[in-house]
């Protein structure tokens, strides 16, 4: 696969056009874009990160949102043809912040190339009162342009952190920080991990995108995305977008870590771990200016029983729907297709939703017998910008849901999972989960966000897999139960409420202070509960802010 890559990027690097670095997949960011699209729907916003060429499309004559357009043309103003709005009256230094953005910047007929620092350091206390929460991530970011032809990326950042329990409690048992991969042990009850993006993009024509790097990719208008999300961490991957008419078809061609044995590799990273290989359609069609259509496919080829991996150079075609070409080879891959939409209309609203299918018989579905393999996933939700004509201020509200046994496999290394993380909710399968979202931006610089997360799921017990975790292989041999009555949220069903409000102020430029206020309390049918209450002040600079919310 790496040959092919290189001959592959070699090839058509001789037919190149223009292309910037893409925005960091950030919800805030997000919002202010989907604030634009509802109130004047311009091109397709499902696949994300964005790239910066697009945002500079959407605000380039719109006056749609001015309390972010502003924000959002200074903070892309680098990659614009001409740059009126970026300069600093008062540089620091006389050379640093010459431009708003950025630390450091050249711009040039050859080159356009900046550098910043990262930060995100926050300190936080929680109701036990001991071993007092904290976040240091500190690190450089570079972004640029070639020849007004290569776009490049680059952020890395070394971090230490001690997260609440119920954070710490998933991390230890995974072997990986949420979002991130593996971690080495850091003081009492800390964590210490490198994290690290980078990629190259460009246009083989001015239909055809390029990307290939290592950095991740979030499907969806929602929340969260029941088809592929930026819940796993960064991995290698080759996208290959295509736009042409009110079509859009998007390629991914993924390896991963499979199978991650957190007892046997430890946390060192000194050893290659099991890879897998995932590829991934999605054909998205504006049937109207504000209605949009999309499928998707996706395939994860993990390795045998013997440890080998299973890739094969049919996975790298790009049609979409070759579930035949899996079937006629032999391939005993993990396969997903679904469908996702979404409708703005009356210039304040959008309605979104996604559904997705692993397996399933009708004769089974028309039975109503709870079949295990009848696996599906969806996701509905609504969202209000400018209540009652208020300016800024916008609610959410969203349901997802995932049947037992979705995402999983019969092999281990084949779930749909990166370095034991879901590649879509967080949560797995076999869950329930109302969403609601209220923000408001009251002033240009001022963001206030209220979060209120309800979660039922259902969890193992009694030594026995019932389907939420979709690292388990999905056999009888792995105390599957039996082959039908199984029902949504069977085992030990656990209740969540999860609520969080997030104030922050931008000082300059992408430079936020910030509070952060939890609230978690969860209750299984066992008896047990977990209550905790959390508060983090701090400060963030061009990093989007780390989130842990299931």
């Amino acid at each position: 696969m790496k040959y092919f890559i290189s001959t592959l990027l070699i090839g058509i690097g001789q037919f190149i056009f223009g292309q910037n670095p893409d925005i960091l997949l950030d919800q805030r960011y997000h919002h202010q874009i989907d604030r634009i699209d509802i109130k004047n729907p311009s091109g397709f916003t499902t696949v994300k990160p964005y790239n910066r060429a697009d945002v500079i499309y959407r605000t380039k004559d719109t006056i749609a949102d001015p309390l972010n357009n502003l924000y959002l043309q200074v903070d892309n103003a680098l990659f614009r043809d001409t740059d009126t709005i970026s300069t600093s009256k008062r540089p620091l230094l006389k050379h640093l912040y010459q431009k708003k953005p950025d630390l450091l910047s050249l711009r040039s007929e050859d080159l356009v190339i900046a550098l910043n620092p990262v930060m995100d350091v926050k300190i936080g206390s929680k109701n036990e009162l001991q071993n007092r929460l904290f976040l240091n991530s500190r690190g450089v970011e570079v972004k640029g342009m070639i020849n007004k032809k290569i776009g490049f990326y680059s952020l890395i950042s070394d971090n230490q952190a001690r997260f609440a329990n119920y954070v710490s409690s998933r991390t230890d048992s995974i072997g990986a920080v949420a979002g991130e991969n593996f971690w080495k042990a850091y003081k009492t009850n800390g964590y210490d991990f490198f994290a690290a993006k980078g990629y190259i993009n460009f246009a083989v024509t001015k239909n055809i995108r390029l990307k290939f790097g290592y950095d991740k990719n979030f499907i969806g208008d929602g929340y969260r995305s029941m088809i592929l999300s930026d819940n796993a961490g960064n991995y290698t991957h080759l996208k290959i977008e295509t736009q042409i008419w009110k079509l859009k078809y998007t390629n991914i061609f993924a390896n991963m870590v499979a199978d991650y044995d957190y007892g046997k590799f430890g946390t060192s990273g000194a050893k290659n771990f099991p890879t897998k290989f995932m590829t991934f359609h999605h054909l998205s069609i504006n049937l109207r200016k504000n209605l949009n259509f999309g499928v998707f496919e996706s395939i994860v080829i993990g390795g045998d029983s013997s440890g080998k991996n299973a890739f094969d150079i049919n996975f790298m075609n790009p049609v979409i729907f070759y579930r035949a070409v899996e079937s006629n080879i032999g391939s005993g891959g993990n396969a997903l297709l679904g469908a996702n939409g979404k409708w703005n209309f009356l210039s304040h609203f959008s309605i979104y939703a996604q559904v997705v299918i692993d397996e399933f018989l009708l004769y089974h579905l028309k039975a109503r017998d709870g079949w295990w393999a009848n696996k599906y996933a969806g996701q509905v939700g609504l969202k209000y910008i400018d209540i009652a004509n208020i300016k800024g201020l916008d609610a959410q509200i969203e349901v997802n849901a995932a049947r037992p046994f979705t995402y999983s496999h019969s092999l281990k290394s084949s779930s749909y999972s990166h370095f034991n993380q879901s590649l879509a909710h967080p949560l797995g399968a076999n869950f329930n989960e109302f969403i609601g979202i209220l923000r408001y931006q009251p002033h240009a610089k001022l963001f206030l966000v209220a979060k209120y997360f309800k979660i039922a799921q259902g969890l193992d017990k009694d030594n026995e897999n019932y389907g939420s975790n979709i690292l388990l292989p999905n056999t009888t041999k792995y105390k599957r139960p039996n082959d039908i009555g199984h029902v949504q949220l069977q085992g030990n069903q656990t209740q969540t409420n999860l609520v969080s409000l997030q104030m922050s102020y931008m000082i300059k430029h992408n430079a936020f202070v910030e509070m952060d206020l939890y609230q978690r309390n969860t209750s299984d049918s066992k008896g047990n509960s977990l209550k905790e209450n959390f508060i983090n002040l701090g400060i963030r600079l061009n990093l989007a802010s780390r989130l842990q919310e299931f």
